[in-house]
């Protein structure tokens, strides 16, 4: 079957199964919308730019959205694959509990890696395949960045002040 020769195609045929969105459809973006479309089942396109939904139409199976939440909010998704040079939605990805490959090898959010959500790989293909057929999922998701109710404490805390 060729595997001996070439091992990481095991990898790569279980990515095929895996449902892949692309966030950032510029030169980089589009490339990895087009090797997305080829390796795996693409079913999200989004860009901030709605002009972009054009672009989209190359990939008909896929929906596109300029609202990046919508994106992350399907529960649906094996992995997003997000071209920016935006840490910040690698922290994104984790609050909607989105497993995310980042295709670097540093990070700013190394909570991320340590709880389990995300996963350095690099630009390694053979990397890039292994993690997305095997999507980084710990069993729980810790509230690292809060629970996003501290401004309703905080308001609760000033309303009894004057109070005392």
């Amino acid at each position: 079957d060729g595997t001996e020769r070439h091992p990481e195609r095991p990898r790569m045929e279980a990515l095929r199964s895996a449902r892949v969105a692309v966030a950032g459809l510029g030169p980089w973006g589009s490339n990895l919308a087009r090797n997305f479309h080829e390796l795996a089942d693409l079913v999200w396109l989004c860009d901030s730019d709605p002009g972009k939904g054009d672009f989209a139409t190359r990939y008909p199976q896929a929906r596109f959205t300029s609202d990046f939440d919508e994106m992350l909010a399907d529960d649906s998704l094996d992995a997003v694959v997000v071209a920016t040079d935006s840490g910040g939605i690698q922290k994104e990805a984790y609050w909607y509990g989105v497993p995310c490959v980042t295709l670097r090898d540093t990070t700013e959010w190394v909570e991320t890696i340590e709880a389990g959500w995300n996963r350095l790989v690099g630009t390694d293909p053979v990397e890039i395949a292994a993690a997305l057929a095997d999507p980084p999922r710990a069993a729980e998701r810790p509230e690292l960045y809060g629970d996003g109710h501290a401004a309703e404490r905080i308001a609760g805390h000033l309303g009894t002040m004057g109070r005392r």
